[in-house]
């Protein structure tokens, strides 16, 4: 049997379980004896339930870090792979500078071996160097 305190429930001393004796009653009623059986089977059904919500709250409880852990591992992974993303493309990037400067060297030598200069028209058109790099 629990008695309702502030804010909390808590059990009654054993004294207080006892049943009492008619005399010690008072004599009852009828009404008081069917009221005094539905407030013991409220208070069961009561109990009850707090055993229910504090099993639902144990659930609910198991779930949020259940939760919270897969949302750890899944940032995780996503920092990584941000990580892996970011060095495949610094390596893509130092591969373009690598192949602008191999353009730039080519373009060089074939003008200085055909006698052109950077931003000359090329022989096979009317397009300058510039020109040409920026269609693509």
């Amino acid at each position: 049997m629990f008695v309702a305190g502030p804010g909390v429930l808590r059990r009654r001393p054993p004294a207080y379980n006892r049943r009492k004796s008619g005399q010690e009653r008072g004599g009852g009623s009828v009404g008081e004896e069917m009221e005094t059986r539905y407030l013991r089977q409220r208070v069961e059904e009561l109990e009850d339930r707090i055993e229910q919500l504090r099993l639902s709250r144990r659930v609910l409880m198991n779930l949020v870090e259940k939760t919270e852990r897969e949302k750890a591992c899944f940032l995780a992974r996503l920092e990584q792979e941000n990580r892996r993303l970011f060095q495949n493309n610094c390596r893509y990037a130092r591969s373009l500078i690598r192949k602008d400067r191999e353009i730039m060297e080519l373009e060089a030598r074939l003008h200085a071996g055909a006698g052109h200069k950077p931003g000359d028209v090329f022989p096979f058109g009317n397009v300058s160097t510039r020109e040409w790099r920026e269609m693509d």
